[in-house]
This record gives structure tokens, C-alpha cells and sequence, in this order.
């Protein structure tokens, strides 16, 4: 498995698989992979499209 490391609050970070399928806590490498659609999620904050709270 490639990751690569994407870091979302200045004090976490999570590894993103390269398929764009899923993320990890990149502390925790034998933590367990949660499934995701990075590429959707990347393009809507991209297109501005997630409301801020």
C-alpha cells in the first residue's frame, strides 16, 4: 500500500491511500483504514461546495 500524508488540523494528520479510497491516522499506521471518496471530498472543497460552522 502507497500513502501520502495530508495534514488537516495543524496538530493531526492522516495518511491518504494513493486509489483515493481511503485514510489512517498516520500515528497509528496499524490503526484501522477508514473507507472514503477523497477525490469527491477534494473537489467540493475545491468547488467551495462544504458549509463552514
Amino acid at each position: 500500500m502507497t500513502t501520502g500524508h495530508m495534514r488537516v488540523r495543524p496538530d493531526h494528520c492522516v495518511e491518504l491511500f494513493r486509489t483515493l479510497d481511503a485514510v489512517r491516522d498516520s500515528k497509528n499506521v496499524d490503526g484501522p483504514e477508514l473507507a472514503v471518496d477523497a477525490r469527491r471530498l477534494v473537489l467540493a472543497v475545491k468547488g467551495e461546495r462544504l458549509a463552514r460552522g
